[in-house]
């Protein structure tokens, strides 16, 4: 009894707190609904979706910028003064981004390219203050953009230092459009053989973002951009990409953000400059088969990429005749003795025939040295594959066998220019310093005549290889005798039949020296006065220089001199297509500043030869990855592609 009266009272208790907490849900419920369905709370809600909206349909409607993106960015007052101080009238900017290590050529940008081709609507961004006053002082305008502690050191390409400092023009840009401005942006190392503004002008009309072709990509070092929405969000996610993977520089960030938008938006437009007008490195200079001074009438603009280091970049410019900056009179000094010689013999062993080159070019520096001249480069000779026509290989049907030739090649071809510089770079000039326009009145035309230097180790080398004109060996010993020069007077003697001279010929006879000594070589030319001593060849010709210590110098400073620096040993390439297996190897040396394209277009031409592109599988992808990981990896990287396709390679 007593527990079924408990039971009876906890139930009645239960059943009076259900419908307590029923009536509070319910009145809170009422009041909630009741305030929301009041005119005042269905005014706020109006309001908040009008606005939301209205954000939207800017934002997506607008031809030039977001709130969002101003507002995020908001450039600093005084970039948009000296922005709106260069700007053309139609709002079209040329920026440049320089620091302190590389004004010189930034000075040469403007004076080969802007200022040949009436260019004046230009900025350079500082990347330090000193770079700045540097162009100040020759009354050229700069914004000092940033800082950065590396600035004052030229970066090596693709160093964390560089992609960081290449990083800084998505910013550059991005300030510039959110102004409201078309950008073209150029890097200091681009040629403008004529002004692109007028045709870019055009294009623009009609496109959200204009570019450079580099051979597969989008080349962020020569790009018109102007500011629409599109075009914001490309370099807005440029930054996004190179914020979270510092290690990604701006051409990539660029190709990966113009592939994402153009998939989400089918009215962005893109376009791909004339890839015969504005040319990349590896199409002027590779494929365009230009290693020396070349004309191009319907060349737009050269972008000098494709090759490693400043200085390579530079050796190229002036050894084509693109470099005017006349830095401590480079060109112009008026007092300043050069001497020259040539290579005009070639071996059937090609390594024989470049050690016959790299030795005379020891023995030229040595010259130039002991008597304070200044050595002007011949032309060298590099090995060069060409297919063999209409023959097969025994192992691979379908597949060209390549044999290997001689063309003439600057010195980049075979050494390493950074190392080079690092000890001749006031000592030397480039093989086409004669032809620049900038050089002083008059030294072209005061030459010496052509030397030939007869010693005992060379005799029978030049009796060989040197043509000289055939003359009986009375002439020499008459009329032409005061053309054959000795270090001993009384040695003179009429030399072999076959060393006999013309007129334009002076001959000196050291074949009695077992060494030649500086003493030698200062006693046998110190008469000449012609500001060029100009030398047949100098094959086989190593003077000695008389102090011990300058010997030591002079041999130290070669050995660091002639590096290369980085060499790329392709060490097996692996074919296979649908029906069979088939392992070719190779071996190939390539000279690192031979321009990165040596490796790629070696790799892409290998593989291209064979049955399996012949089968018409696709080799692009091969290009792509060798444009992405051929340098990331120091020692190794092992690429690889659609197909059993295995490419290794070795750095050292």
């Amino acid at each position: 009894m007593t527990g079924n009266s408990y039971s009876g009272q906890y139930y009645r208790t239960a059943k009076k707190d259900l419908i307590m907490n029923l009536k509070r849900k319910k009145i809170l419920y009422d009041h909630v609904h009741s305030s929301a369905r009041t005119p005042h709370g269905s005014k706020k809600c109006y309001i908040l979706c009008f606005v939301i909206l209205t954000v939207y349909v800017l934002y997506e409607l607008s031809a030039n910028i977001s709130i969002y993106d101003f507002i995020k960015r908001c450039p600093d007052p005084k970039l948009a003064v000296a922005i709106a101080n260069q700007a053309s009238v139609d709002k079209y900017i040329i920026l440049a981004m320089v620091d302190s290590s590389f004004t010189d050529m930034a000075l040469n940008l403007y004076w080969k390219s802007f200022r040949p081709n009436a260019i004046e609507n230009f900025l350079f961004m500082g990347g330090d203050l000193k770079s700045c006053e540097i162009l100040a002082n020759e009354s050229l305008p700069c914004y000092h953009y940033s800082t950065d502690e590396t600035a004052s050191v030229a970066s090596v390409w693709n160093s964390p230092d560089f992609i960081r400092k290449m990083n800084l023009r998505t910013d550059m840009v991005l300030d510039a459009l959110s102004l409201g401005y078309t950008v073209l942006h150029t890097d200091l190392d681009v040629m403008f053989f004529q002004n692109p503004l007028p045709e870019l002008k055009v294009i623009m009309g009609e496109h959200d973002i204009a570019s450079l072709w580099d051979n597969t990509v989008y080349n962020a070092g020569f790009i018109c951009i102007k500011p629409t929405k599109y075009s914001l969000k490309v370099y807005n996610q440029m930054k996004q990409i190179t914020d979270y993977s510092p290690q990604i520089d701006d051409q990539s960030a660029l190709n990966k953000a113009i592939s994402s938008v153009s998939r989400r938006y089918k009215n962005f437009k893109v376009k791909i400059l004339d890839p015969n007008r504005f040319l990349c490195g590896l199409e002027y200079f590779e494929n365009g088969n230009r290693l020396y001074p070349s004309p191009c009438q319907d060349c737009m603009v050269l972008h000098n990429n494709w090759i490693v280091s400043k200085e390579a970049k530079i050796y190229r410019f002036k050894e084509h005749l693109m470099w005017v900056y006349d830095q401590d009179e480079y060109y112009s000094s008026p007092t300043n003795m050069y001497m020259s010689y040539s290579n005009p013999s070639t071996w059937p062993n090609t390594n024989v025939t470049i050690t016959y080159e790299m030795e005379a070019l020891k023995g030229a520096l040595a010259i130039a040295r002991m008597l304070n001249r200044i050595l002007i480069l011949p032309r060298f000779h590099c090995s060069h594959q060409v297919p063999v026509n209409g023959k097969k290989d025994v192992k691979m049907t379908k597949r060209r066998i390549f044999r290997t030739v001689l063309k003439a090649c600057p010195l980049n071809g075979l050494l390493n220019i950074k190392s080079f510089d690092s000890v001749f770079q006031e000592s030397y000039r480039e093989n086409s310093f004669l032809q620049n326009p900038a050089i002083s009145e008059g030294l072209a035309k005061n030459r010496s005549k052509e030397i030939v230097i007869i010693t005992v180790v060379n005799a029978n080398l030049f009796r060989d290889k040197i043509p000289i004109t055939s003359l009986s060996s009375n002439h020499v010993g008459a009329a032409n005798k005061s053309n054959v020069r000795s270090v001993d007077e009384t040695e003179s003697q009429k030399l072999n039949d076959n060393h006999n001279v013309s007129d334009d010929i002076e001959l000196i006879d050291m074949s009695k020296k077992q060494v030649i000594k500086e003493e030698d070589i200062k006693s046998a030319l110190s008469s000449f006065t012609e500001r060029v001593l100009v030398f047949r060849s100098l094959y086989q010709l190593m003077p000695q220089f008389t102090d011990e210590e300058d010997q030591r110098v002079f041999n130290a400073d070669i050995s660091k001199a002639f590096k290369k620096n980085l060499s790329v040993w392709l060490l097996t390439v692996r074919y296979a297509n649908m029906l069979d297996l088939i392992s070719c190897i190779e071996t190939v040396y390539i000279s690192f500043e031979n321009t990165l394209v040596a490796v790629r277009f070696i790799i892409v031409r290998r593989l291209y030869e064979t049955y399996w592109f012949s089968q018409g599988n696709d080799f692009r992808s091969i290009i792509t990855i060798s444009n992405t990981y051929m340098f990331r990896t120091p020692f190794a990287a092992i690429l690889s592609a659609v197909y059993p396709v295995q490419i290794i390679l070795h750095v050292e």
